[in-house]
């Protein structure tokens, strides 16, 4: 197996096995907010104890002094929705980004191993699985 191989095989797996639905899969759906989006990839970006969730142009479009409140509106934004929910609940949205954070450290765990079992002499795991998360529009924050 080669390289580009492997990052097919996982990039294949991960998409039609591995991965739940964020925030679907993670919360109640009971008690929530609407975010509006730009339907756009987006990206967290620190200034003064304040994260924002921005585009590429940094046009900014969610505000917030909570680091996991962030996490949140970026890991909903895989698929580029036009609006998410957020839980009105802190508890309910801390253990919806934890949980989802373990799925994406088991993945990569389990995709680190085999490329370990595969590749023992490389050094490219980082660079493979920043492909593989990369193509799959997946953040680990």
């Amino acid at each position: 197996m080669t390289e580009k191989e492997f990052t097919a095989k996982w990039k294949d797996q991960i998409g039609k096995e591995m991965l739940k639905s964020f925030p679907d899969d993670f919360i109640s759906g009971d008690n929530v907010d609407t975010l509006n989006l730009p339907g756009k990839s987006l990206t967290i970006s620190e200034l003064f104890n304040s994260y924002e969730v921005l585009d590429a142009e940094g046009n900014t479009y969610f505000t917030t002094d909570d680091y996991v409140h962030a996490k949140y509106v970026l890991y909903s934004t895989r698929l580029r929705p036009k609006e998410i929910v957020i839980p009105k609940n802190l508890d309910e949205l801390k253990a919806a980004v934890k949980d989802y954070k373990k799925l994406l450290d088991k993945i990569l765990k389990e995709m680190g191993a085999e490329f370990k079992t595969e590749f023992p002499e490389s050094d490219k795991f980082m660079k493979v699985s920043n492909i593989v998360f990369n193509s799959l529009n997946l953040q680990r924050y």
